[in-house]
């Protein structure tokens, strides 16, 4: 997919801990999360929150992951 092809380019580039990989890395979450590629999506929030650092646009980024988190648990039946 696009959004696959934008994170590997930015992470290459960038590294995985840049504020724009990481906004590649949401962006892919949430259009799995859409596909119903619910464990996918999981991994990759979890990798945003693991990843993030202490700056502004990171912890930004962090939130993002954080609050998608939840629901992807629930829709996998984990609680």
């Amino acid at each position: 997919s696009l959004l696959e092809r934008a994170l590997e380019i930015r992470t290459r580039a960038l590294g995985a801990d840049h504020p724009l990989t990481l906004t590649s890395t949401n962006n892919l979450m949430k259009a799995l999360s859409e596909s119903q590629e619910f464990a996918r999506a999981e991994a990759l929030a979890r990798d945003v929150i693991r990843r993030s650092g202490d700056d502004d646009a990171s912890r930004r980024k962090k939130l993002v992951a954080m609050r998608a988190l939840p629901t992807l648990l629930f829709r996998q039946g984990k609680q």
